[in-house]
């Protein structure tokens, strides 16, 4: 992967980030949750992040339930379902969490 397919919104939460502005809909999103808990992420996928973000902080999500609160710390738009499994599918493989963390100065 090239560094110009990772240019998302880095938002490191560990680093002190902010949350990021409301995305536009209709697009799917790749996305970094840092839990304030555990300091561990948690990569998924979406059409609708300020939802799906919301339910996370809810417990309304099983693999998130104890490890709330969760801070929104990256995401990355796609025009397509497929290509965010694609993303998440990388971010979650050895070689994309490290990508991950030297993109967003966490390592």
């Amino acid at each position: 992967m090239s560094n110009t397919e990772w240019e998302g919104t880095p938002l490191c939460g560990a680093c002190g980030g902010s949350n990021p502005p409301a995305p536009a809909m209709s697009k799917y999103y790749t996305y970094v949750l840092l839990s304030l808990k555990d300091h561990h992420f948690y990569i998924g996928q979406t059409n609708n992040l300020d939802d799906r973000t919301k339910r996370h902080n809810e417990g309304r999500v099983k693999a998130t339930r104890n490890r709330r609160p969760l801070k929104l710390v990256y995401y990355l738009p796609h025009d397509s379902r497929s290509e965010a499994v694609r993303y998440e599918r990388f971010l979650k493989s050895l070689n994309g969490n490290q990508k991950f963390k030297e993109i967003i100065g966490c390592t």
